[in-house]
């Protein structure tokens, strides 16, 4: 959904470039727009729009002022404004970075979302004896970039009061095996892979990241408390790496 504001043409686009550059998309009444990171990027964030909101509407649709939404590494804000816009009672947006909370801030503003704010802060300080539970709570492009992603999942777990959403790649292969006690008895379980971190993301201490296969996520999440889990299957069309579940998106109920 387009983002509404009474700022002047000549206004927003001088705002909107003084923010360069954008990570997402964000559009505005008269064809004003931000340029996202590139079109592929701006892809991948459309689909998962495409294939998350109509399961969000089918289960909250007759009560979203009701529904209190958080958003875990927002970055821009781009799932939280489009929730906001669909009326939820309110959507607390966590980023570890502050110009990206500065940036989704002021397009809250801007866009008069009062029901949308936002927040710098680490996802593994979250605590829901401060901040209560959510009935939404989006973990979308998080846990891949994760050296604990398993602590993550405990996390969003306690924060959960009915559904969390998660998004994001997941590495292929078979199970692996490993000797247990003895040398004669094995187990073989889903695996993951290591693979270096990125500079852009601030939860590598180590400089690795831990992506598990989607059985071995979809074992994490059950391990984390959720009761179901659920995956999305991708409407025809969407990206490649959603069509090869390369990509996954899971919703994850309490």
């Amino acid at each position: 959904m387009k983002l509404s504001t009474d700022l002047s043409a000549h206004d927003l686009r001088a705002k909107l470039l003084a923010y360069e550059p954008w990570f997402y998309r964000f559009e505005f009444p008269g064809g004003i727009a931000t340029i996202g990171v590139n079109e592929y990027v701006e892809e991948i964030h459309a689909n998962r729009a495409e294939a998350i909101f109509p399961h969000l509407e089918r289960l909250f649709g007759n009560r979203w002022q009701e529904v209190r939404c958080l958003d875990i590494a927002c970055h821009e804000g781009w799932v939280s404004l489009q929730l906001a816009q669909y009326g939820v009672q309110s959507v607390l947006g966590m980023d570890i970075r502050p110009e990206r909370v500065e940036k989704a801030t002021w397009l809250a503003e801007t866009g008069h979302l009062p029901n949308a704010r936002f927040t710098q802060g680490d996802l593994f300080a979250l605590d829901a004896a401060h901040l209560g539970t959510f009935d939404i709570v989006l973990c979308i492009g998080v846990f891949y970039h994760l050296e604990n992603p398993m602590g993550a999942l405990r996390i969003a777990r306690k924060m959960t009061r009915q559904v969390c959403v998660l998004e994001g790649q997941v590495a292929q292969g078979p199970g692996l095996m490993a000797g247990w006690n003895d040398t004669i008895t094995a187990r073989v379980g889903p695996g993951a892979v290591i693979l270096p971190g990125e500079q852009v993301h601030a939860h590598e201490p180590t400089g690795i990241v831990i992506i598990p296969t989607l059985p071995a996520l979809q074992q994490m999440l059950f391990a984390a408390g959720f009761r179901e889990v659920h995956l999305v299957l991708p409407p025809p069309g969407l990206n490649a790496q959603f069509q090869t579940q390369d990509r996954v998106m899971l919703f994850a109920y309490v």
